[in-house]
């Protein structure tokens, strides 16, 4: 097995922070003197162009209630969303409660002879077991809501 060993890069950072830190002060002078920009340096170019950012005056200061403009436009806009999502959900209720009440008032009487055609057929000792599967499911539910860990629903969330 060759077990080479290949030493680390030397450390250049402070090198390269003196270089960085020396274009940005000529470009300070450069801006300063109003030299024309050196196309040949692309780093001090740039500096330059920051010198300029950073010297030129803000568009317009901003008004002295600004967090409390930006607070009522946000709970302007958010109350509005709430009002439309009430009107749309309120709508979809109605629409899905109308629908249920056609589909039931057509479809009813051939559910219920669906339903009860095998209930009847079922195994006489059937019914005793029914409440038995009730309790059973009852409980596996309460169990989860107490324990904890029913977390797929609002129900068994917990903060």
């Amino acid at each position: 097995m060759n077990m080479s060993h290949v030493p680390p890069p030397p450390d250049d950072r402070p090198q390269r922070e003196a270089q960085e830190w020396q274009a940005q002060e000529r470009a300070l002078r450069e801006e300063r003197a109003g030299l024309p920009m050196d196309a040949g340096d692309a780093r001090v170019a740039q500096y330059r162009l920051l010198v300029r950012a950073l010297r030129a005056p803000a568009m317009e200061p901003l008004p002295a209630d600004f967090a409390a403009q930006v607070v009522r436009r946000v709970e302007a806009d958010a109350a509005l969303g709430d009002r439309l999502e009430r009107w749309l959900l309120n709508g979809l209720i109605l629409g899905l409660a109308a629908l249920a009440l056609y589909v039931v008032a057509n479809y009813g009487g051939t559910w219920w002879d669906a339903i009860a055609s095998p209930v009847a057929q079922a195994p006489s000792g059937l019914g005793h077991w029914l409440p038995v599967l009730g309790l059973c499911a009852g409980a596996t539910w309460a169990w989860d809501r107490l324990s904890g860990l029913g977390h797929g629903d609002a129900g068994g969330r917990r903060a």
